[in-house]
């Protein structure tokens, strides 16, 4: 028979695999916490008690931040994480991950940027062969970064609102989601809005870490800026002479990118929109390098990961922890039918490095407080941790705190409301 010792060292490892397996899904949307008084007191209770306990007690809704976070050392803000090619050094993981200089100068911040919009076929964009538009259809359209092809979609703006400076909808990366998060947005009256598939997600160029290295989440930001500078901005120009910005929209743990893409681009970014983000806690403490070494040994390992991919992929799975922590009321059919429309393996990396807590391998404070941009933070009203997101307000620039109706996923839950509270922050 077990001693208690041995049964706590046991329930230990299933409460790592089954926390691991939790921050897997989406973790864009929720975050794990220690619970240490519902491991202890598994030695006095069965062990599916003891697992429920830990998974009901262990997870609140973190819509966007990544993994366990303490009093850490911030990292240069001039580092970026950045994902490569194989000759790994920690157990099965096959991908390097090493801290490197990043292209972000002082000097030569990047201009415009941001992207797309909502529904689609193919087109070509760029100045070598750009098709006529046709606006009923919102097709994918193409441009190159830096080697990638990338896709965006374009909505024109609705009537009464062509003079508004467009929205760039920067999606959140998570199993099955690419730009139609913002679908339901999109479908509201508003200004121009672009779309753009990241990296990796969508119908962008898939990202092989065997074969090309990513900078996160700098390689996202700057993917989005060029298709700011090459066609946002530019086409905002042919039709208005100013003002020529537009207004970054992120969702959830994508937020270090959209900050960087206001940080890096005050004259062209005019209005920063986050809904949903993580707490300020969060964004402003950096992941250790030791916890993103577990994470990316556990999410590549050749056996567990794939396992653990199929298990959340699945309709049913996503269905559960949709409902469970990211929706106030149940998830509709059409955001199941979305989530699980390509499961491939090839749109697994992404998903991966960003559950690793990659993009918040370092504070982006030192961005957050010096932002010349107004500021809109987005929190559901059945989202417990708005309280946590005050701090925002107390600590940037300009910044609103508004609540909405929903829970973590308001462009989804009540996409009406969140127009309209974009429309009266550009004010």
């Amino acid at each position: 028979m077990s001693s208690p010792c041995k049964l706590r060292e046991h329930t230990l490892d299933v409460y790592q695999w089954m926390l691991f397996i939790l921050q897997l899904y989406n973790r864009h949307l929720f975050h794990a916490v220690d619970c240490v008084e519902n491991f202890m007191a598994a030695s006095r209770m069965g062990i599916v008690k003891a697992l429920f306990c830990v998974v009901v007690g262990s997870f609140r809704l973190h819509l966007g931040s990544a993994t366990f976070v303490g009093s850490l050392d911030v990292v240069n803000r001039h580092t970026s994480i950045v994902i490569n090619h194989p000759n790994s050094h920690c157990g099965h993981r096959r991908h390097r991950r090493q801290v490197s200089q990043s292209e972000d100068d002082e000097e030569g911040l990047l201009g415009p940027f941001l992207p797309i919009s909502s529904r689609f076929e193919s087109r070509k964009v760029g100045n070598s062969g750009e098709e006529e538009e046709n606006y009923d259809s919102l097709a994918y359209r193409y441009y190159e970064h830096a080697g990638w092809k990338l896709a965006y979609r374009y909505k024109p703006a609705s009537p009464g609102y062509e003079s508004l400076p467009p929205l760039v909808c920067v999606h959140p990366v998570g199993i099955g989601l690419s730009g139609w998060f913002w679908d339901k947005l999109v479908e509201q009256p508003s200004p121009a809005i672009y779309v753009p598939d990241l990296i990796g997600c969508g119908a962008s160029e898939r990202w092989e870490p065997d074969v090309k290295g990513l900078a996160f989440p700098l390689g996202w930001a700057q993917g989005v800026e060029t298709l700011v500078n090459e066609i946002v901005l530019e086409k905002r120009q042919k039709l208005f002479a100013s003002p020529r910005s537009c207004v970054v929209v992120v969702q959830g743990g994508l937020a270090p990118v959209g900050v960087l893409l206001a940080a890096r681009n005050p004259q062209s970014v005019s209005h920063l929109v986050l809904t949903s983000p993580p707490t300020w806690r969060d964004m402003t403490t950096p992941i250790p390098t030791a916890e993103l070494d577990r994470n990316m040994n556990f999410l590549t390992n050749p056996v567990i990961g794939p396992i653990a991919f199929g298990i959340l992929e699945s309709r049913c799975a996503i269905e559960f922890f949709s409902n469970a922590f990211l929706f106030e009321h149940k998830c509709d059919a059409l955001w199941l039918e979305q989530c699980t429309k390509d499961l491939s393996k090839g749109v697994r990396p992404p998903v991966t490095a960003f559950n690793a807590g990659l993009c918040n391998h370092r504070a982006f404070e030192e961005e957050l407080t010096a932002l010349p941009q107004p500021a809109l933070v987005l929190s559901g009203m059945a989202d417990k941790r708005y309280k946590d997101r005050r701090d925002y307000f107390g600590n940037m620039k300009a910044c609103t705190l508004q609540l909405l109706p929903g829970q973590n996923v308001l462009p989804w839950e009540s996409p009406k409301e969140v127009i309209d509270a974009i429309l009266a922050h550009m004010e």
